[in-house]
């Protein structure tokens, strides 16, 4: 097989049915180089399993980039025809706005596959869940029967369940025996239904719809940050928590 030309970039762009004619290298080379315009419209003329071959072959931004020109119809017919790693791999490139909606368009059952799927990145599914705006995020939970549990000031809760920080956390892993890092901890501090939304959704996804619920006017934290700058962070927001306290009085 010959390279493609431009012309026939602007082909295959804008009619799918020639697909099956180039290889996967091919069409990957077509997914990064097409323009916007033509991604909109290869969209709205490509078939379900035509979509599901774009994604196994698009590279990461190129992916982003799909995903960024997809009507809202469009999307929801693409994640409905990628594969759980291939929707996986969407969502980890996807800038934050487009995650939100997917939230947003996505199917209840595509939802659901994306949180199911074996090869889901814990850090795309807290992506997802810490930038849907109100009403996807409702419609997150909603769809996916989650009940999501609220800490009252959960900062202060984390610092006074560890001494100031000076026991008992760690940004090393999610959990060793008593000791958790930031995510982990907004996981045990909800108790039964926190390890419940953990062992579903997995920790910095579980522990971010706790926040969100718990702390909603407040930055969510970096779960991935040093020791250092996580426990900067604690203690900036229950200084913020002390104050909110206060004002209300």
């Amino acid at each position: 097989m010959n390279k493609l030309t431009n012309d026939d970039m602007v082909l295959l762009a804008t009619d799918p049915k020639h697909w099956p004619e180039h290889s996967d290298e091919q069409l990957a080379s077509l997914f990064a180089n097409a323009s916007d315009a033509a991604l909109a419209r290869l969209f709205a003329n490509a078939s379900g399993p035509a979509l599901a071959r774009l994604f196994a072959n698009a590279s990461g931004p190129a992916l982003a980039r799909l995903f960024a020109n997809a009507s809202d119809a469009a999307l929801n017919r693409l994640c409905t025809n990628a594969s759980g790693p291939d929707l996986n791999r969407l969502c980890a490139n996807a800038s934050d706005s487009d995650l939100n909606r997917l939230c947003a368009n996505a199917s209840g059952a595509d939802i659901a596959r994306l949180f199911a799927n074996a090869n889901a990145s814990d850090s795309a599914l807290a992506r997802l869940c810490a930038n849907a705006s109100g009403p996807a995020l409702a419609r997150l939970t909603d769809l996916l029967g989650a009940s999501v549990p609220t800490v009252d000031a959960p900062y202060s809760q984390l610092l006074a369940a560890t001494d100031n920080l000076a026991r008992g956390f760690g940004m090393g892993q999610w959990h060793c025996g008593t000791t958790h890092c930031t995510a982990g901890w907004f996981v045990t501090l909800a108790g039964a239904e926190g390890k419940a939304l953990e062992k579903r959704f997995a920790t910095p996804a579980a522990a971010t719809l706790i926040l969100r619920k718990s702390a909603p006017e407040f930055p969510l934290p970096n779960f991935y940050a040093s020791n250092e700058a996580a426990a900067a962070f604690i203690r900036e927001m229950a200084a913020r928590e002390r104050a909110k306290q206060e004002a209300a009085k």
